[in-house]
């Protein structure tokens, strides 16, 4: 029996390495300050899309659509003064989080977190909302620090899709570098 154990373990083991990895791409953003790693098949979503989707008096500065758009990695400068430390971004994550609770108070909250990613302290937020045409959708929300403002980085995806999306969004939110 413990033989076959093993015989599983290294079988997934296996399987998943041998799972091929999505091509990437690095992609420069707010003037070669901020790189991700984006996969080739997200591409830069078309200005008639952008309207129908984002407000459209403050409509994202960069917004990648996977396949089909069922995942999107949109980058807004919020204008915010960054915080310079993890204090600083914590207060700025609790503010934040409070802010769209009482805004959008069907909002299901998954976590919220500050850590240090190349060596800046980024703010993340984790949340599930209901779209205006009552779609849920999973958002990961990263605050980073881009010329000493926020600029907010939102990858989503409709809650039918979280299972196999989410990990794979957080890996490309995670490929962020600051460029200095």
């Amino acid at each position: 029996m413990r033989n076959l154990h093993i015989f599983i373990f290294l079988l997934i083991g296996i399987v998943a390495i041998a799972q091929p990895k999505p091509e990437l791409r690095k992609v420069e953003l707010y003037d070669k300050k901020v790189t991700i790693l984006l996969p080739a098949s997200f591409t830069p979503m078309l200005a008639a899309e952008i309207a129908k989707r984002y407000d459209p008096t403050s409509p994202p500065d960069y917004v990648y659509s996977g396949t089909e758009n069922n995942a999107n990695i949109a980058f807004s400068n919020s204008y915010q003064q960054a915080p310079t430390d993890e204090a600083g971004m914590v207060a700025l994550v609790k503010s934040l989080k409070e802010s769209l609770e009482q805004t959008h108070p069907a909002m299901f909250w998954v976590g919220t977190n500050a850590a240090t990613q190349t060596g800046k302290v980024i703010g993340q937020l984790e949340f599930k909302s209901l779209t205006p045409d009552n779609i849920m959708v999973y958002n990961v929300l990263y605050l980073l620090p881009v010329n000493s403002q926020v600029v907010i980085a939102n990858f989503s995806c409709e809650c039918s899709s979280a299972d196999a999306l989410v990990a794979a969004g957080k890996e490309v939110l995670a490929s962020i570098k600051f460029v200095k």
